[in-house]
């Protein structure tokens, strides 16, 4: 999987992107393999999630951009978003 699906939003802030999940179970296991993900990779997202939703920012603070590391943790967030099960909102 090497593009970003067009439902990524690119602000000045960063890459965005609204999900939906079918319970918080699913929500839960996003969210906690993403965080590895980050912890692996030292980059770290602005998440923020409820019952059956989520929303994921990625942006490089120390480059003041989006850069090709924020591209490649979208890339690393689809992978996971299709695991889960989620539906882009």
């Amino acid at each position: 999987m090497n593009t970003l699906w067009p439902q990524w939003q690119t602000r000045d802030d960063g890459l965005h992107i609204a999900m939906g999940f079918a319970n918080f179970d699913a929500v839960q296991g996003f969210v906690t393999e993403l965080m590895a993900w980050a912890q692996r990779n030292d980059h770290h997202p602005e998440v923020s999630f409820g019952y059956a939703q989520a929303t994921v920012r990625w942006f490089s603070h120390d480059a003041g951009a989006i850069t090709e590391r924020d591209q490649r943790a979208a890339r690393a967030t689809q992978q996971l978003m299709t695991t889960w099960g989620a539906t882009v909102s």
